[in-house]
């Protein structure tokens, strides 16, 4: 996986399920403020690492990895 897609995942569990910020929100976001890239690639890395943000969602105690810049 590549690194951005990674960071992107996890900003993706951040703003959805800590932040609990609706869908379409959380797309602007990535879109706009965090990645620039758009909504149609988001969703296809979304899609592509599944199995990491599921992992996410059980492990959700190491919120480190969440920030965007370390």
């Amino acid at each position: 996986m590549k690194l951005r897609d990674q960071k992107l995942i996890e900003r993706f569990y951040y703003w959805s399920e800590i932040k609990l910020t609706k869908f379409e929100r959380v797309l602007e976001i990535l879109e706009k403020e965090e990645f620039f890239i758009s909504q149609f690639t988001i969703l296809g890395i979304i899609k592509e690492n599944d199995n990491y943000l599921q992992e996410l969602r059980e492990k959700p105690e190491n919120k480190s990895q969440l920030k965007l810049f370390k």
